[in-house]
């Protein structure tokens, strides 16, 4: 087995790299992203379905 060698994570850049992305999500959640949203995901974790029709659909969004 090989020993790689990892980078240390600047804190302050991944934080702002998070909220970039957050933000873009919220701005424009029908958009094309690297990770699953909405409503198929809450199904997929395990949110009850009757409950998510009580939330409104941007939210759930």
């Amino acid at each position: 087995m090989t020993s790689q060698k990892m980078s240390p994570v600047d804190p302050t850049e991944l934080r702002a790299k998070v909220k970039t992305m957050y933000r873009q999500v919220a701005l424009n959640p029908k958009g094309k992203f690297h990770f699953e949203l909405g409503k198929s995901l809450a199904l997929r974790l395990g949110y009850p379905a009757a409950a998510l029709k009580k939330v409104p659909a941007d939210a759930v969004d």
